[in-house]
């Protein structure tokens, strides 16, 4: 079945049915917008837990139907947040296309936030944690504020460290440095990163997320027709608090967690997986690759990848969790 017949006979009316939209507001002001899709148990099919859906970076929770679906298939109740300064969430800046967030672990807090009020007092059975790329990094920090919430964590092509192409890594770190110390003297709103821009849709051709035809059509057309979701490119400011978090998150590696499995993505652009490799073997030695499974010839976004790659991490997925 073809992933638009896949959706307009199953997911979208899923979705319609048992979307619930919500948000909150946050000790410093700011509106938090989250999904919430509910499970009922039956004969049939019993609750397995409650997961915590935290999505990339310029991502909002409608991205995540198909996902959902899925979730809810096997008997899940899903919540998924908008990150502040993207989605349904407040923006941060005057430009509400630039990518910002004061703190990197202001989204800690919010997904703290979130879960505390809303998940734990409604959530039927374990807590899973679902990450991708940059959710994944929040994620990770909130288990290493937070390690005993959650029982397991997926993290998919998570942002451990940035794909930086042939400039070395220790270069754009300064770079980045540098940048930030000259705003903050100037004293202007964050600027936009070397290269990055307001939200400019892109031609399949050049895309770097997928390849999946019709999935990339699909999230295309759902944030040319919501010109209120779209974000672009990131400042300064945004790329200094995630490298901050990204040298943490490897820093605390062998900190108590949960049981974690990775999906790396085989040709990934936009996060560095040598970062995720190397998180792994500091955190489980020479099993580490246990932890680890890779999508052969997958782009960044796994879970809007061809039907194939997506069956290979559902496999992957299934067994870490103990389906059937």
């Amino acid at each position: 079945m073809s992933f638009k017949k896949k959706y307009q006979d199953h997911i979208q009316p899923f979705w319609q049915k048992h979307l619930n939209r919500a948000e909150f507001k946050t000790a410093d002001g700011i509106t938090i917008a989250f999904a919430h899709i509910p499970f009922e148990p039956s004969n049939t099919q019993p609750c397995r837990g409650t997961c915590v859906v935290s999505p990339g970076r310029i991502e909002c929770y409608e991205k995540y139907q198909e996902l959902a679906y899925e979730l809810h298939a096997r008997g899940y109740h899903v919540y998924i947040i908008d990150h502040r300064g993207q989605g349904h969430s407040s923006r941060l800046l005057s430009n509400l296309h630039k990518g910002y967030v004061k703190k990197f672990h202001d989204y800690v807090d919010d997904l703290h936030q979130l879960i505390t009020e809303f998940v734990q007092p409604n959530a039927s059975g374990p807590l899973l944690l679902l990450g991708h790329s940059m959710g994944s990094a929040i994620g990770m920090r909130y288990m290493q504020t937070y390690p005993d919430v959650f029982y397991k964590a997926i993290l998919n092509a998570p942002m451990f460290g940035i794909h930086t192409g042939a400039i070395p890594q220790g270069f754009a770190k300064a770079m980045v440095q540098r940048m930030w110390e000259l705003e903050q003297k100037i004293g202007e709103e964050s600027w936009y990163f070397l290269g990055q821009v307001n939200y400019q849709s892109k031609p399949f051709q050049d895309n770097l997320l997928t390849h999946d035809h019709e999935r990339y059509a699909w999230l295309k057309e759902l944030y040319e027709d919501n010109p209120a979701i779209q974000l672009g490119g990131v400042t300064v400011h945004w790329l200094l608090q995630a490298i901050r978090a990204m040298d943490q998150i490897l820093i605390q590696a062998n900190e108590t967690l949960p049981e974690l499995l990775i999906l790396q993505a085989e040709h990934d652009q936009i996060v560095d997986n040598e970062a995720q490799n190397q998180f792994c073997q500091k955190r489980f030695g020479s099993q580490w690759q246990e932890h680890l499974k890779l999508i052969p010839n997958a782009r960044h976004e796994i879970f809007i990848e061809t039907d194939k790659k997506r069956t290979l991490a559902w496999r992957y997925m299934d067994a870490f969790l103990g389906h059937d």
